[in-house]
């Protein structure tokens, strides 16, 4: 059920809230973030994934959290989902294993979820300069506002590794997403059932000495830039295709120039391959501007059957 009776601040005991902490080589921050949990959420259940680490992280996490399971394949994706499929609380934190996020916002993230939210969100503050790579920063910015313009994502802070969900939420989320692609599927997922979303700003801090990050930021954000391509393809067909058909009717028209230029100037056209290949494409042009209309009718009424599925689905779990 939910808590809409409850004010924020106002729960001491979080025995109803499972943190699930995909790890991979943490061992030297993993025992912090832990300690950190435990005093800013008493009783929870504290869940590790280990996913194959070889430096220790597994063998700390046993000793001081509540479970610890090992997910084979590897990708936070993966690991992720595994420990959901293991966490059975009402409300699931998801957060990384390097002790960079500032958990004093937690507490309010938690509560909004309590009082109906489907999924809060950490924004990053950086702490210094050190905090966020330049090139980090610049491909987080990018991909957060494209996302916010491509499906209206609520979503400010894109690949946020500090999450709290529902499990109304993450039950009706399936994904085969495998590794930093995790953070675009949820916040799609979130536009794609009409999740509502709610953001919370966070203190950042770069990591400590021994702690590196598993980000690259050039082939992750390949991956995500492939994902988003799929996604934008399926979802949001238009915006893709109108791209294709604005460019193809400007080479139509600038190809037509020829044939017609020369007509009037001469009563013949001596161009006739250049004048067929403007007439193909100002045809597939057309072609594909009536598909867009009516993929997009579709796909429209598929939006509405899914949003109005999770809200059936949340109403029967009340």
């Amino acid at each position: 059920m939910y808590y809409s009776h409850i004010e924020l601040g106002e729960v001491l005991s979080y025995s109803d809230v499972s943190v699930v902490i995909p790890c991979f080589n943490e061992s030297t921050t993993i025992l912090k973030v832990i300690n950190d949990l435990r005093k800013k959420l008493p009783k929870c259940r504290i869940i590790v994934v280990d996913n194959l680490s070889n430096d220790g992280t597994g063998e700390i996490a046993r000793t001081y959290s509540d479970l610890v399971v090992v997910e084979q394949q590897k990708g936070k994706g993966y690991a992720f989902l595994k420990g959901v499929s293991v966490a059975k609380n009402r409300i699931i934190v998801l957060v990384d294993g390097d002790a960079t996020y500032d958990l004093k916002n937690l507490k309010l993230m938690i509560n909004s979820v309590r009082n109906g939210i489907d999924m809060s969100v950490a924004t990053r503050i950086p702490h210094n300069s050190q905090s966020f790579p330049y090139g980090h920063s610049l491909g987080n910015k990018f991909f957060s506002k494209l996302q916010k313009k491509s499906f209206n994502s609520m979503v400010e802070d894109a690949f946020s590794g500090l999450r709290v969900f529902s499990s109304d939420f993450l039950t009706s989320y399936v994904s085969k997403s495998k590794g930093f692609e995790l953070e675009t599927s949820l916040n799609f997922h979130a536009w794609l059932i009409g999740a509502e979303v709610k953001n919370f700003d966070c203190k950042y801090y770069s990591r400590s000495i021994g702690s590196e990050s598993k980000l690259s930021t050039f082939f992750d954000g390949l991956k995500i830039s492939k994902l988003m391509l799929l996604l934008l393809l399926k979802w949001k067909p238009a915006i893709i295709l109108g791209i294709f058909i604005f460019f193809s009717m400007l080479l139509a028209t600038a190809l037509m120039i020829i044939p017609v230029t020369e007509y009037f100037n001469t009563g013949k056209i001596l161009h006739i391959p250049t004048l067929l290949v403007s007439l193909n494409l100002y045809v597939i042009s057309s072609v594909l501007l009536i598909y867009i209309l009516l993929i997009s009718r579709i796909i429209n009424l598929q939006l509405e059957v899914l949003k109005r599925d999770y809200r059936y689905f949340k109403l029967q779990l009340r």
